[in-house]
């Protein structure tokens, strides 16, 4: 698949990628060479999809060196699916929708996401944090100009949603609050603008 952006930072934060490229994990992680290696190394060792690690340690998370090590190795079409539709570990898909949010083209990225905004499988994308959906995952990874720390890139975007011929509009300034309050769960977005 082509990557859209920077080909050298992958749209990362530099320091972050300065911080993974010099991680002992990252330099552990060189005798991955293929996305099956990739795949194993992210069920036996990813338990959140945040940026850096958690607690006292700081560096990179084993999450996001991971996702790099993807940037690098600049996977087809048919392993993205694999990742979005893998049964063993929700961090396995999480890790392709992030990939997808770097360096996926803005224009066909509800393309990609549009059949998982309400997905129930479960997941705990921050260290310690809540556990939410892989519906919810996504949808803020589409919505939020931040998302699992630190800035992603960023692109303004309007989703119309549809239900039973009511409209919801959600948009990046009250798609939280709707969802706090109890908006209707939207069983279909069918229009994504981005501009």
């Amino acid at each position: 698949m082509e990557q859209f952006g920077n080909k050298v930072t992958f749209n990362l934060e530099g320091v972050l990628k300065e911080n993974i490229i010099s991680s002992e994990y990252w330099k552990e992680c060189q005798h991955l060479t293929n996305w099956t290696e990739v795949v194993d190394e992210i069920y036996n060792e990813v338990s959140h999809c945040e940026p850096w690690m958690g607690g006292n340690a700081r560096g990179p998370s084993t999450a996001f060196c991971l996702l790099y090590k993807l940037f690098t190795m600049k996977i087809s079409v048919d392993d993205i699916y694999g990742l979005l539709d893998h049964g063993d570990s929700p961090y396995i898909r999480a890790i392709g929708f992030l990939y997808l949010r770097y360096v996926g083209d803005p224009k066909t990225l509800w393309s990609w996401y549009e059949r998982y905004v309400n997905d129930e499988e479960e997941i705990q994308p921050e260290d310690g944090g809540k556990t939410v959906t892989i519906g919810m995952f996504v949808r803020d990874l589409l919505l939020e100009q931040v998302c699992v720390r630190p800035l992603h890139l960023l692109f303004p975007i309007t989703i119309l949603v549809l239900k039973h011929k009511r409209r919801c509009v959600f948009s990046v300034t009250f798609y939280r609050e709707a969802m706090q309050v109890g908006a209707p769960k939207c069983d279909t977005f069918p229009t994504l603008v981005t501009g």
